[in-house]
């Protein structure tokens, strides 16, 4: 069988997650996964500046309802995506960050931008690996992705020394069991106590309010959310990150109801 380099595999990997669209800027050492996504069929998005990148990738994520990508060189680019990934863990919102980064086999020797990434971005994400071995990509691309959307969803980065992106190995070697792996969207199951408790509250309430946040959306509740809103007659009120759950013209809704 052919010879893959670690920059196709990813690019293949990506296909099999469901990616469709790529926010990025051009630049070394990610240059050649870019041209294998592209081959794949993935629109790639320039900006221009690795913020907007992380920036644009939340909305998408929002809209889509599904984790997105942005992309970055090494150095300086990929700790340009810092903010955006930060602003993504502060709302839960489920970003994956890619960042390319100086050669493994050469750390410690100040090659060309070497810096140490990964002690910047583990405080701006849910979660932060760095790839080290071309077989293992496909399994660690998908669990980037459950990452992100298991429990209260969040950014993930996942850091690529240039050695590993232009290592060849045959196509064989490579573990593609976990490739496109479902990610499981797990709805935690409601105690039935404190189901009693909260409609026990509510009656008891005398001018009860809904406030709505993003749970909701992730949770994929909204129809449920709407169906409670108009059963209790109960006025909501949505955080920013929930807002659209329910339309905020809606009969019961308080921005409606403060007139």
């Amino acid at each position: 069988m052919a010879e893959l380099t670690g920059s196709e595999i990813l690019a293949k990997c990506l296909k099999a997650e469901g990616v469709d669209d790529l926010f990025f800027i051009m630049g070394g050492p990610m240059l050649l996964a870019e041209s294998m996504a592209a081959k794949e069929g993935i629109r790639l998005i320039d900006v221009r500046h690795e913020q907007a990148a992380a920036f644009m990738a939340q909305a998408y994520t929002r809209l889509r309802q599904k984790p997105s990508v942005c992309m970055a060189a090494s150095g300086p680019a990929a700790i340009n995506l810092s903010t955006g990934l930060a602003n993504a863990l502060i709302d839960c919102c489920p970003v994956i960050g890619m960042g390319g980064a100086s050669p493994i086999g050469q750390f410690g020797r100040q090659v060309f931008q070497e810096i140490d990434q990964m002690a910047i971005m583990r405080g701006c994400v849910k979660y932060a690996d760095r790839i080290h071995n071309p077989k293992r990509i496909p399994q660690q691309v998908n669990f980037a992705f459950q990452k992100a959307m298991n429990g209260k969803p969040g950014p993930v980065y996942l850091d690529w020394p240039g050695d590993v992106l232009y290592a060849k190995i045959p196509e064989e070697q490579v573990d593609w069991s976990y490739a496109g792996r479902p990610i499981v969207r797990a709805r935690p199951y409601a105690e039935p106590k404190a189901i009693a408790a909260l409609v026990d509250a509510i009656n008891k309430a005398k001018n009860p309010i809904i406030a709505s946040g993003g749970g909701v959306i992730w949770s994929q509740a909204w129809d449920e959310m709407r169906a409670f809103v108009e059963k209790s007659g109960i006025p909501f009120y949505t955080t920013p990150q929930g807002r659209g759950v329910v339309p905020d013209d809606h009969p019961y809704s308080y921005l409606t109801m403060r007139s």
